[in-house]
């Protein structure tokens, strides 16, 4: 354990990197409780969350929610809150439903109507609505009757990234954003995963790098990706600027991308900066894509998929790249498959996420040709020999 004083002891295998979020996010649920810590409520319901991470989220989304409050007419502080909702289920009549519902109602409008106003999609308003919902519970006061969000429509109606506009967007964002992209988009990986890297986790030598990976969602079975040239190109460039900026080699523990403060990088700064990036360029023409909607980096995830089917690259194979249980069961199952294997089938796609894919191209058509060439010479060597024996 980490002491509160934050000083790390030395035997503590601990990096540099995961110190640095440890301290960003107490900062974070600092600055709230600052503001909301005063009530005994949000000090309940704090102290049930041990993961720093899970708290912070938390008090963000209840920060909103108690700001967003008073612009509907309700002056009541959290502890207030509490206490009316009570109130409201216990001290009304039988049928007077509407009072029963009072805060649920409030619920529903912020959640369905405000947040959707703004934009936000399902999985979004799902997590703020829950961390509403908990802050009740865990006060011993339970919103009263049903209450479901509204389909998530805005993130059902985006329109799929072509490689060639998110190539024009990666090409057009500055190192400390472009790095943690391309790997994004050429391993497939989930933003969360890609940004909890660790240095100790690759090796940045050849021309194909392997990317091990622990449980996703439901599952926590060993799986790994493989990324391509630009990659590690770009790696190579940004662990020179790491180490620059830091002041030290990195140790195989530390945190691979870093951003404000050295601490971890954020998913939603990136996403933004992706983002502002793609639609400042389709105002320019350079990109064809102009739905905001369909521009956040999960959205490089989806384009890695495609283009393996695009590329006609193994179906089970594609599926284990992405993490998906049934595919990594299958791999299991067939222990004659070897890394080779992977390495072949990622040789289809790689083109196709790569940001100079003419380049890749050529080059592997000048390697086939060598190499076809090579074993022609080869043959007519051992036609020799065995003509002249």
């Amino acid at each position: 354990m980490t002491p509160d004083n934050g000083v790390l002891d030395d035997d503590m295998e601990i990096s540099v990197a995961e110190t640095y979020r440890e301290r960003e996010l107490r900062r974070q649920i600092s600055k709230f409780m600052g503001v909301w810590g005063k009530y005994e409520s949000v000090q309940r319901f704090v102290r049930k969350y041990g993961k720093l991470n899970t708290c912070r989220g938390y008090l963000a989304d209840l920060d909103l929610y108690f700001r967003w409050l008073p612009t509907v007419g309700v002056t009541l502080n959290p502890d207030e809150l509490i206490r009316d909702n009570l109130r409201c289920i216990y001290e009304s009549g039988a049928a007077d439903v509407e009072i029963k519902r009072r805060h649920t109602d409030l619920l529903d409008r912020y959640a369905n109507v405000c947040l959707v106003e703004q934009r936000l999609g399902y999985s979004t308003r799902h997590r703020k609505a829950a961390a509403i919902r908990q802050f009740y519970k865990r006060n011993d006061s339970n919103l009263f009757g049903d209450f479901s969000l509204s389909d998530g429509k805005p993130e059902q109606c985006q329109k799929a990234l072509s490689a060639d506009d998110i190539r024009e967007v990666l090409k057009t964002l500055p190192l400390q954003q472009r790095a943690p992209l391309v790997v994004m988009w050429q391993t497939g990986a989930e933003p969360a995963a890609a940004l909890a890297l660790k240095w100790g986790g690759f090796n940045l030598e050849g021309q194909c790098m392997r990317l091990d990976f622990i449980g996703r969602k439901r599952h926590k079975r060993p799986y790994f990706k493989l990324a391509g040239r630009d990659s590690i190109s770009l790696l190579k460039i940004w662990r020179e600027k790491w180490v620059e900026d830091m002041g030290r080699e990195p140790a195989p523990g530390d945190l691979v991308f870093f951003g404000k403060r050295h601490g971890p990088m954020s998913p939603g700064w990136l996403n933004c900066c992706f983002k502002e990036t793609a639609m400042r360029l389709h105002k320019q023409k350079l990109v064809s894509n102009g739905e905001s909607d369909s521009w956040h980096i999960y959205a490089l995830r989806h384009s890695f998929s495609t283009e393996c089917a695009h590329a006609e690259v193994n179906r089970e194979v594609r599926e284990f790249w992405m993490g998906h249980v049934s595919a990594i069961s299958w791999v299991y199952q067939h222990p004659e498959l070897h890394e080779e294997d992977f390495v072949r089938e990622y040789s289809k796609v790689e083109p196709y996420l790569s940001l100079n894919p003419s380049e890749v191209v050529t080059e592997r058509k000048v390697r086939a040709e060598f190499e076809d060439r090579l074993q022609r010479l080869e043959r007519q060597i051992e036609e020799y020999a065995f003509g002249g024996h």
